[in-house]
């Protein structure tokens, strides 16, 4: 592997070099800064199909209260 990529042989951090693209210091963001995840409990397929999970994040996110029934 070192033979195919000296990088691999040294120690230490990798050498990008300087061909890296420098950002413009003037650009402005327009617009809400945000976090783009709406709702952290339902970001992958099992959770948004788990019922239970539907329920968590109403519950948490959104103060939906739900009855529970008395033991």
């Amino acid at each position: 592997m070192i033979a195919e990529v000296p990088a691999l042989g040294e120690e230490g951090l990798a050498d990008y070099g300087s061909d890296l693209p420098k950002g413009d210091a003037k650009a402005k963001i327009e617009g809400e800064i945000r976090y783009p995840i709406k709702d952290f409990y339902l970001t992958n397929p099992i959770a948004r199909a788990s019922e239970t999970m539907q329920r968590c994040s109403s519950e948490l996110l959104h103060g939906v209260e739900f009855a529970e029934a008395a033991e």
